[in-house]
C-alpha cells in the first residue's frame, strides 16, 4: 500500500491553520495514495478531545477508497523511551508513534551538550531502544534523522550512527513487531535529489537488517502530505526491502 502514516491536522499547534481534513485527503488523493496516518502531536500540554473530534470528524466522512487511520505522535520524554500520556493512553487511536529525538522540546531529557559525541548519540540510540520497548508505542518517528535536526549536536552526521546500534534497533524491531520510520525529507534534499548519506548509513542497514519500516512525509501544510511517498517506495523496493517488511496500522478508520 502506498501510505504516508505521519501527517499533522491544524490541531497540532505547529500545523498550517489550513491543514484540515478536506484539504489533507484532497492532497492524499491527487497524490495517489491509498492510505493516509493522521497523527498530531501529543504533548503534555496537549487536550486529548482533539483525537475524539477527528474521529467524530472520520466518522462523518462518506465512504472513500483511502484508507485512513487516527494515530498520535507523542514526544518520548525520556532516554529510557518514556512517553507522554503513561502509564496508559485512554485517547481514540489506532496507532502511537513514539516521537524519539525531539530533543529541541524543553521538556524532554536530552544528552548533555558538553559531552563527547560518541556518547551524545549512544543515549540517542538508548533513547530508540527504549522506545521500541515501550508497550504503548506501535512505531517511532524520524528515528536519527531527528537528531540531525537537533543543532546542539553540531557536528552531527548520519555516518556517526554505529552500524551495531542499528542491528540492535532492528532486531529488537522485528521482535516486538513495531516499525521505524523512512522520512521522505531526510531521504530527499529540498532540490529532490536523493541523500546519499542517509540512504547509505541508515536505511540500507535497516533493509539489511530486515527492520520494519513504513514511510511518512511529517506533513504540517497541504502541499506536503504524501509528497515523495512514491518515489520513496521505489527507492526502499530498489535497494532490497520487500513488502512484507513494511509495516501499516493495525485497524483502519475508514
Amino acid at each position: 500500500m502506498i501510505a504516508d502514516l505521519h501527517v499533522h491536522s491544524s490541531k497540532s499547534n505547529c500545523a498550517s491553520p489550513n491543514m484540515n481534513l478536506e484539504a489533507i485527503i484532497t492532497s492524499a488523493v491527487n497524490r495517489g495514495l491509498e492510505g493516509i496516518g493522521l497523527t498530531d502531536h501529543l504533548h503534555p500540554f496537549t487536550q486529548k478531545s482533539i483525537f475524539t473530534k477527528t474521529q467524530r470528524e472520520l466518522e462523518q466522512l462518506d465512504a472513500l477508497s483511502l484508507a485512513i487511520w487516527l494515530g498520535v505522535e507523542a514526544d518520548v520524554l525520556t532516554l529510557e523511551g518514556a512517553i507522554v500520556g503513561e502509564p496508559g493512553l485512554d485517547i481514540p487511536v489506532d496507532y502511537v508513534l513514539a516521537g524519539v529525538h525531539h530533543f529541541h522540546l524543553p521538556w524532554v531529557e536530552r544528552p548533555d551538550n558538553e559531552e563527547p559525541l560518541n556518547d551524545a548519540l549512544y543515549k540517542a540510540h538508548r533513547q530508540v531502544m527504549g522506545a521500541i520497548r515501550n508497550p504503548l508505542v506501535n512505531a517511532l518517528a524520524h528515528p536519527w534523522s531527528g537528531v540531525a535536526k537537533y543543532a546542539k549536536l553540531a557536528g552531527f552526521c548520519y555516518d556517526y550512527v554505529k552500524l551495531e546500534w542499528l542491528e540492535e534497533e532492528s532486531e529488537e524491531a522485528r521482535k516486538a513487531h513495531k516499525a521505524l520510520e523512512i522520512p521522505t525529507w531526510a531521504l530527499f534534499d529540498k532540490d529532490g535529489a536523493i541523500s546519499e548519506s542517509f540512504l547509505s548509513a541508515i536505511v540500507r542497514p535497516l533493509i539489511q537488517f530486515g527492520c520494519p519500516l513504513y514511510i511518512g512525509t511529517d506533513a504540517h501544510e497541504p502541499n506536503r502530505v504524501g509528497a515523495k511517498v512514491k518515489e520513496t517506495l521505489d527507492v526502499l523496493l530498489s535497494e532490497g526491502a520487500t513488502m512484507e517488511q513494511f509495516w501499516l496500522p493495525p485497524v483502519g478508520t475508514k
